[in-house]
């Protein structure tokens, strides 16, 4: 909904640009602007769901809580993450895709509640998405995503967040 609104934040550093930042870069600019009604970053998670006999390879991503309020896109089913199930010892939560919901649940609708394994870890799902849901700028399908969690240490000079915003109307 409403893409000509979702930006990407980056810099010009004189010898060229970047389209990625530090966390602390990120974590400024979420508490400090007033331009954006919300601005989120992700990273990408390759990992397996399920048992570890029968384990499936499934790619998702961790994501700042404001995520779904910046794509524009809620869960279909359950809810979308609380503030405080996205910072670092937060709750281990989880919205499928609708793919994985159906093709591994049986598009169950007591998944709500339910405990699945992402990399051997116990989480509880919260959501699942809409039907054919796909994050803008990202190629393939979006298995899960888990909130981010993320450690802002002003310390880091890693430019590995890339800041994704949605203009105020």
């Amino acid at each position: 909904p409403e893409p000509e609104r979702l930006v990407y934040i980056g810099w010009n550093y004189g010898r060229g640009s970047s389209n990625s930042e530090t966390a602390y870069k990120f974590e400024y600019i979420r508490e400090h602007s007033r331009a954006f009604e919300g601005v989120s970053t992700e990273r990408v998670w390759a990992t397996e769901l399920g048992a570890a006999e029968i384990p499936d390879e499934v790619r998702g991503l961790r994501v700042t809580e404001d995520f779904f309020r910046v794509v524009g896109i809620q869960p279909t089913l359950g809810r979308a993450f609380l503030p405080e199930e996205d910072v670092p010892g937060g709750a281990r939560v989880v919205v499928l895709s609708d793919e994985v919901w159906r093709s591994r649940y049986d598009a169950a609708p007591e998944i709500l509640g339910a405990v699945v394994r992402l990399g051997g870890e116990p989480y509880e799902v919260v959501g699942v998405m809409p039907p054919g849901f796909r994050v803008p700028e990202r190629r393939g399908a979006t298995d899960f995503i888990v909130p981010f969690q993320l450690e802002v240490d002003p310390r880091d000079g890693g430019m590995n967040y890339r800041i994704r915003a949605r203009v105020r109307p």
